[in-house]
Formats: structure tokens, C-alpha cells, sequence
């Protein structure tokens, strides 16, 4: 079984950005569960993770990360994205519309919670703060 809860982390360099955005811009913009819809699952040994990504949006590659308290994980087996010069972190690799990765467990107990961390942005100049589900 897997379980799912919000945690928020900030960064200088993103508050930096979400400061300099106008309010009445930002109430254009999606909550971070919907512009990153998150799906997680099992299979053969393997945690499944999936984001749709809203249009307009998109996901940093290096900034996934998948945890386990009960279980022990192995590396993060995540595809190829596109680059883009981020203002604020220099050249990153993102995901557009879609993610799917594999984390496979190499170790737990017959029941195990995970925490998936992640961060994106919307090309408009909003970028969310690094968010765990």
C-alpha cells in the first residue's frame, strides 16, 4: 500500500522568483496538484511514479527524488527530458506534459509508505516551491 502527504520546502532563488510575480498574475496559475497530477503504483519489484504535466508547465528532471522509511530503495530510473536555460538555476533538463520513472525496491516490509519529491514551473515565471506527496 502506498500513502501520500504534503510537506513544503522553499528555496531562496524560488521564493526570489515567486516574490517578483504580481499577485493578480499568480491567481492565474494552477495549484500545484494540478498542474502536476501525480499517479504512483507497483509492479514487478518496481515503484511506478507518473505526472501529468497541465500545459504550460513543467517538471525539473534533478529535482525527483523518492524516500522510504520502511523500505529500501534503489536509484531512480528516469528517461531523457529537454533542456532549458532556467534565469535562476542555469541549464536544466525538464519534462513537458508527461513523466512516467521506476524506482525499484530493493528491500521492505510487505507494506510501505513512499514520499515523492518534486519540483516545477510554469512558462509564464511562477515556479513552485520544491513540494513532497
Amino acid at each position: 500500500m502506498l500513502a501520500v502527504a504534503p510537506v513544503l520546502k522553499a528555496e531562496s532563488a524560488i521564493e526570489q522568483l515567486r516574490a517578483a510575480t504580481p499577485t493578480t498574475e499568480q491567481d492565474d496559475f494552477l495549484k500545484v496538484d494540478e498542474a502536476f497530477a501525480l499517479e504512483t503504483g507497483a509492479i514487478d519489484g518496481k515503484i511506478l511514479v507518473k505526472f501529468t504535466i497541465a500545459d504550460g508547465y513543467y517538471m525539473y528532471r534533478d529535482r525527483f527524488n523518492v524516500k522510504s522509511e520502511q523500505a529500501q530503495l534503489g536509484a531512480l530510473q528516469l528517461p531523457e527530458g529537454e533542456l532549458k536555460h532556467d534565469e535562476f538555476l542555469g541549464d536544466q533538463i525538464v519534462y513537458h506534459r508527461f513523466v512516467e520513472f521506476h524506482v525499484p525496491v530493493t528491500s521492505a516490509t510487505s507494506d510501505f509508505e513512499i514520499t515523492v519529491g518534486f519540483q516545477g514551473c510554469a512558462e509564464k515565471g511562477l515556479c513552485y516551491t520544491p513540494t513532497k506527496r
